[in-house]
């Protein structure tokens, strides 16, 4: 696996090895809290007081990080270690736009669940793999 977050084939269930778990691990030890004056300078958003692009790239992670958290049991969402990245998520995800069109975390659960079940399916109909 490389960088510091699980790809897709390991939240999906395959590849949950011991490695998986040391680089949740390292993930989750070095986020550090950032001082308020380097994330928007106190304000709500990245953008200062409206939403910009760096928070709707972003902000399209949210609910992914909360299904990993409900797949895994491991939160990058912690507001002891990242409070005011969890303060600006839940400002981000307040907003009626954002509310409108981010998929809900248990949906988001239920498509991965959807996919691991299509691929089980193929590698069993797939005589090569056996």
């Amino acid at each position: 696996m490389s960088g510091s977050l699980p790809d897709a084939g390991h939240l999906s269930g395959h590849n949950q090895t011991p490695e998986f778990h040391r680089t949740i691990t390292r993930s989750r030890s070095s986020a550090k809290p950032a001082p308020d004056h380097r994330l928007s300078k106190g304000k709500s958003f990245f953008g200062g007081d409206t939403i910009n692009l760096v928070d709707i790239s972003l902000g399209s992670y949210i609910n992914w990080l909360k299904a990993v958290k409900i797949i895994t049991g491991k939160n990058f969402l912690d507001k002891t270690k990242t409070p005011r990245l969890v303060e600006w998520a839940e400002c981000f995800c307040s907003v009626e736009a954002a509310m409108k069109v981010l998929p809900e975390a248990e949906k988001l659960v239920e498509f991965r669940t959807f996919l691991k079940a299509k691929a089980a399916g193929r590698a069993a109909a797939d005589p090569s793999s056996k």
